[in-house]
C-alpha cells in the first residue's frame, strides 16, 4: 500500500506487530509457497490453452496470501499472541506482492510520488533524494548481500523490456522500469567476481513525464522569454543540444521542448542507450514516434546493437521527421552531427557538460576518442553546419543540500572562426545571479525563424542591464534600426 501523505521518514507498516527480521523471513516464505503455487496454476491453464494476465495472477497471488497469513495468525494465537491487526495483515500482503512482482522494500520508495533518486549501498546503506533535493538515510531494506542481489535479480526478470542476467558475467544492470523510472545495478561484494565492494542499486524517477514549457518556467528553471525562444528556434528546424551536470534535468528539459515544439504530424525517431528515458513515444501528444534503443553483447559477445549504429543505419530508414538522441556519450558523436547537418528540421541530443560552451569541447573529446577518432576539424565543422543551440542546465545544491536546477547559458553557435566553432552567449547569468539576455541573435538566425513566423523584431529580447544600450544595438526590439 503506497501511502502518499507518508512523512519523508522510514516508518513501520505493521506498527510494530511483526519485528523487521521476522517479518523478512515470513514475507519470504509466503512469496515462496504462494509463488510455487500460483505459477504451477498458471501453467496448467497454459498447457489448456488460457492465458493469465498479471492482474488475474495478483488476484489469485492475494487470496493465496490471505490464506497464508490465516495459519500464521493462528500460530501466533497458539503461542499466546493476538492475531494481526486488519492494517498489518494489508501490510504483510502488501509486502509479499512487493517481493513477487515489484522491489520488495523499495516498492513503497518506489511509488512515493516525492521520491527522485534512491540510491543503495549495500543492504544496509540507502539513501532517498526527495523533490527539491532532500536527502535522507533510509533504513535497510535486504538483511544481506545475498537478499540485495536476489531483489535486484528479480527486477530483471519481471520489469523490464526484456529479461536481464545479473552476476559475475554481467555485473552491470540497466533496467527501464514500468513507470519509466531508470534502474542501475552492480554486481558485487562478499560473492567475488564483481566489480563492486557492495552490491549497489540506483534508481532515478523520472516525476515530469508530460512536462511543458511552461512547467519549466513555473519550476524557476529559466524565464518565460527563453523558453519561448528555444520552442520557438526548435519549431523552425533549428538543432537543440541540451547540456549540463548530473541529474540537472537535461531529458527533461528536452522533453518538454520537444512536445511543445514538435508538431503532432511529424515522425519522430528517438534513440537512446538501453532504454526509453525521454518517453516521447507515451501518451497521445505526438502520435508518431518510434522509440529505439541500444542493446549490449550476449554472454558469448554477439548481437550488440549500439546507439551509433541505431543512428547510422535505422533512422535514416525509418523515415524520421527528427531524431532525437537521449544522450551522446561517446562513438555516437560522428552519427549525431551526422543527422544534425543533414536536415533542416531540427534535431536534438543531451550531453554532460560543465557550460554550453563546454559542449563544443565535449563533442571533441568525444570524437577523438571515438574508434575510428573523428578528427577535431571534423567535429568543428560538423558543428559548424549544424548550427545547434546550446542549452546548458545547472543542479545546485550549494543551499543546505537542496537542489535547484537551473539554465545558466543559451548559447548559438554562428559558424568557423580560424577554424574553431564561433559561438554567442544569447542568454547568460548576470549580475542578479539569474539567466538574462546577453547578447542579440544573429541576423542569418533571426532570417530563418521569420521564415517560421517568429519576428526578432517583435519577439526577440532586451537587456535588464540599464547600462546596456537598447536603440539601435541589435538587441530587440530594436528602435529605429530595423537591420536584421
Amino acid at each position: 500500500m503506497i501511502v502518499e501523505s507518508s512523512p519523508h521518514r522510514p516508518f513501520d507498516a505493521t506498527f510494530g506487530e511483526v519485528p523487521t527480521a521476522e517479518l523478512r523471513g515470513l514475507v519470504r516464505r509466503i512469496a515462496d509457497t504462494v509463488g510455487k503455487a500460483v505459477a504451477a496454476r498458471v501453467q496448467e491453464q497454459a498447457a489448456a490453452g488460457v492465458r493469465v494476465t498479471t492482474d488475474a495472477e495478483k488476484v489469485s497471488s492475494v487470496t493465496a496470501i490471505h490464506r497464508e497469513l490465516d495459519e500464521y495468525n493462528r500460530a501466533r494465537v497458539g503461542r499466546g499472541m493476538s492475531p494481526l491487526s486488519e492494517a498489518a495483515r494489508e501490510a504483510v500482503v502488501d509486502a509479499v506482492i512487493a517481493h513477487v512482482y515489484g522491489l520488495g522494500e523499495l516498492d513503497t520508495l518506489w511509488g512515493h510520488p516525492d521520491v527522485e533518486n534512491i540510491d543503495v549501498n549495500g543492504p544496509d546503506n540507502v539513501w532517498v533524494t526527495f523533490v527539491g533535493g532532500e536527502k535522507v538515510r533510509w533504513t535497510p531494506i535486504a538483511s544481506d548481500q545475498d537478499e540485495l542481489v536476489d531483489l535486484i535479480r528479480r527486477a530483471a526478470r519481471r520489469l523490464g523490456h526484456n529479461e536481464a542476467e545479473f552476476d559475475a558475467r554481467h555485473p552491470q544492470l540497466d533496467l527501464q522500469l514500468p513507470d519509466g523510472s531508470r534502474l542501475f545495478a552492480v554486481f558485487g561484494g562478499d560473492a567475488g567476481s564483481g566489480i563492486s565492494t557492495q552490491p549497489t542499486l540506483c534508481i532515478r524517477r523520472h516525476r515530469h513525464l508530460d512536462v511543458t514549457t511552461n512547467d519549466l518556467v513555473r519550476l524557476g528553471v529559466l524565464p518565460a522569454a527563453a523558453a519561448e525562444f528555444i520552442v520557438a528556434a526548435f519549431r523552425a528546424g533549428e538543432n537543440l543540444i541540451v547540456a549540463g551536470d548530473h541529474n540537472a534535468g537535461k531529458t527533461t528539459f528536452l522533453r518538454a521542448v520537444c512536445f511543445d515544439a514538435i508538431a503532432p504530424h511529424q515522425r519522430v525517431i528517438t534513440v537512446e542507450a538501453f532504454i526509453t528515458e525521454l518517453g516521447l513515444h507515451n501518451g497521445s501528444r505526438l502520435p508518431n514516434v518510434v522509440a529505439l534503443y541500444s542493446r549490449p553483447p550476449s554472454a558469448e559477445g554477439e548481437g550488440e546493437v549500439t546507439v551509433a549504429d541505431l543512428i547510422r543505419r535505422a533512422t535514416r530508414r525509418l523515415n524520421p521527421t527528427r531524431v532525437i538522441v537521449g544522450e551522446v556519450l561517446g562513438d555516437e558523436v560522428g552519427p549525431v552531427l551526422d543527422v544534425f547537418s543533414g536536415s533542416t528540421r531540427g534535431s536534438g541530443c543531451t550531453i554532460h557538460a560543465r557550460s554550453a560552451r563546454g559542449a563544443v569541447r565535449r563533442f571533441e573529446q568525444y570524437g577523438l576518442g571515438s574508434v575510428p577518432p573523428v578528427p577535431v576539424e571534423a567535429i568543428n565543422y560538423g558543428l559548424a553546419e549544424a548550427s545547434p543551440i546550446i542549452v546548458h542546465l545547472s543542479g545546485d545544491e550549494s543551499t543546505a543540500g537542496r537542489l535547484h536546477r537551473s539554465c545558466t547559458s543559451i548559447v548559438e553557435v554562428t559558424g568557423l572562426e580560424q577554424g574553431r566553432v564561433a559561438t554567442t552567449e544569447l542568454w547568460g547569468i548576470g549580475a542578479s545571479g539569474e539567466l538574462e539576455p546577453v547578447h542579440a541573435l544573429s541576423s542569418a538566425r533571426r532570417e530563418r525563424l521569420a521564415r517560421s513566423g517568429w519576428d526578432w523584431h517583435t519577439q526577440g529580447w532586451v537587456p535588464r542591464s540599464p547600462t546596456v544600450p537598447v536603440n539601435g544595438s541589435g538587441y530587440g526590439p530594436p528602435h529605429g534600426d530595423r537591420r536584421s
